[in-house]
């Protein structure tokens, strides 16, 4: 049995280094999104963000330099539902 992403995979490696037309460029997206890669990257991204506004609130910043960057981090995670 193949397991699912391996054909994806392939087909992504054979794209790198290479400029991509219009049609290839969807296809990539595709087979990033077949992949599983799409989701566990937000999956990710998501953690990190959480990590991140843990730091900031335990550094020696005023409040109001914490609420900016938790803020901005929030923006950047919210931002990764734009991604489908």
């Amino acid at each position: 049995m193949v397991h699912h992403g391996v054909q994806e995979s392939f087909f992504l490696r054979k794209l790198l280094g290479k400029k991509l037309d219009p049609e290839e460029i969807e296809l990539a997206r595709l087979a990033i999104k077949e992949s599983g890669g799409l989701k566990k990257s937000k999956e990710i991204s998501k953690k990190h963000a959480e990590r991140a506004k843990e730091l900031v609130l335990k550094t020696m910043l005023n409040e109001e330099a914490k609420r900016f960057f938790t803020s901005f981090i929030n923006y950047i995670e919210e931002s990764l539902e734009w991604y489908k």
